[in-house]
């Protein structure tokens, strides 16, 4: 018998590391499993300039050389734009390897836009117009950018995957329409910023929103007819009126009298519109309003009182009645109906800053001179209105406004608040004349308040607005 010859211990280790760099070869993964890696590792690509990632932290571009790895087995990843990611499990200490990386067939892109017809830029360059798609596109990020004249442009990045579609969709506002629409919600008082919204809106086949705009603006239109029939105001202001009235209706019944499927649908919607209007102003109110006049230009408060509640009965979704009724009872002392009949008339009004200052500027003319109790029940009512507005009202309406939330507080008894209201109106007015007049018809108060309030925190805060008024000159 032949003695037995040494084992070949190393013919295993060999022939398992052939077998998983054939594997590699064949399936895009290399299972390097054995000893501690007691050699660097050299990991090459073709091409090169790849990034290798061991354990997902970046260790370089090929060709790099590994020196520093622990035992045991780790996570190799090999990235390249336009190529497909290749990963191994470095398990062992190996040759170079280079690698040959698969190029990537890429995504697509898709992108659609309202309104269509926008040119679209990706990584800055044009390459096309909506609706658009690219096909084999890098998979990765990039930047996209849509434009269209006339309107604000989007961008954003997107990030294509190999072998999917990445579909973007976005609108583009109109940039004439922000402005219309943004000057009629800072300048609601105006009537022609909804007559110039509503025609636009209807030119763009916007027939909801055209019909709402104008709805708006009409609405305001019969406030401010109703109430110039009041007896302070001129024949002058009335005659404006009238003419803004006559204007935005004719704008609408012309774009109304248009042809085409949505001038049908603005018609219809209009026409309920209008009926809803009409509910709430018919032309009874401003016959109302005009009797009511009469008798309190006569000093008969109780007469013109009774026509407006009777109206109000009839109409009872007017808030302008109310309006005028909670200041007819103001005046005649009836302060829970003074109370009741201005909430009504704020739940019913636009909510904006104009009418709320509208609303207190009567009040503080029909009872200036008030203290009574009751009449605090009345002003706090206002004042709850003018502090909820005032945040969304316009820099050039705050001094005025904080002018009358001081009056409107006051008389309401919050007496902390309007010394705050009348700082920040004393420090927002640039009119020298309306803040001097301002200072002489609060010193009074705020002297009586600096000598005999029983609170010290309000006599130090008196003494703090006097001293304002103090250092403020004539022509300051």
């Amino acid at each position: 018998m032949m003695p037995e010859r040494p084992a070949r211990r190393w013919l295993a280790p060999l022939v398992a590391l052939v077998a998983a760099t054939a594997a590699a070869a064949v399936f895009g993964t290399l299972s390097l499993a054995g000893a501690p890696l007691l050699a660097p590792v050299r990991v090459e690509s073709a091409p090169a300039r790849a990034s290798v990632f061991v354990d997902n932290v970046f260790r370089g571009v090929t060709p790099v050389t590994i020196d520093d790895l622990a035992p045991g087995a780790h996570a190799l990843r090999i990235e390249k734009a336009d190529f497909e990611p290749f990963f191994a499990v470095l398990g062992a200490a190996a040759p170079a390897m280079p690698v040959r990386l698969r190029p990537s067939p890429g995504g697509e892109l898709v992108v659609r836009s309202k309104p269509a017809g926008a040119e679209v830029f990706v990584d800055g360059h044009r390459s096309g117009v909506t609706p658009f798609r690219l096909a084999g596109i890098r998979v990765g990020a990039h930047v996209l950018r849509v434009e269209k004249a006339d309107h604000v442009p989007w961008s954003g990045t997107v990030l294509v995957r190999n072998g999917e579609a990445r579909e973007v969709s976005c609108e583009l506002a109109d940039r004439m329409l922000e402005y219309l629409r943004t000057a009629a919600e800072a300048y609601p008082e105006e009537i022609y910023r909804y007559m110039e919204l509503g025609h636009y809106l209807f030119m763009s086949g916007l027939a909801e929103e055209a019909v709402e705009a104008y709805r708006r603006g009409i609405e305001i239109a019969e406030i401010e007819y109703a109430l110039a029939q009041l007896p302070s105001v001129d024949r002058d202001y009335l005659q404006e009126v009238k003419e803004k009235h006559s204007r935005i209706r004719k704008r609408m019944e012309g774009d109304r009298r248009s042809t085409g499927a949505a001038s049908a649908s603005f018609r219809t919607k209009m026409d309920e519109a209008q009926r809803e209007i009409l509910s709430r102003f018919p032309n009874s109110v401003n016959v109302s309003m005009r009797q009511a006049a009469l008798r309190e230009r006569g000093g008969q408060l109780d007469a013109a009182a009774e026509v407006i509640e009777k109206a109000v009965g009839e109409v009872p979704r007017n808030p302008v009645l109310w309006e005028t009724l909670a200041r007819l009872r103001l005046g005649l002392g009836d302060f829970p109906g003074a109370a009741e009949a201005l909430g009504k008339a704020i739940d019913l009004s636009p909510g904006d800053a104009h009418t709320a200052m509208r609303m207190a500027g009567e009040l503080l003319a029909a009872r200036r001179e008030s203290n009574e109790a009751g009449a605090a029940e009345v002003f706090g009512v206002c004042a709850d209105e003018l502090v909820r507005i005032r945040p969304s009202a316009r820099r050039d309406q705050q001094p005025r406004l904080d002018a009358l939330m001081y009056g409107i507080l006051r008389r309401a008894g919050r007496v902390g608040g309007a010394m705050r209201a009348l700082d920040d109106a004393l420090g927002e007015e640039p009119d020298p004349e309306k803040r001097a007049a301002l200072g002489q018809e609060s010193r009074g108060w705020l002297e009586d308040l600096a000598q005999s309030s029983p609170e010290p925190a309000l006599r130090e805060a008196a003494r703090g607005v006097l001293d304002r008024l103090d250092e403020l000159k004539p022509g300051d």
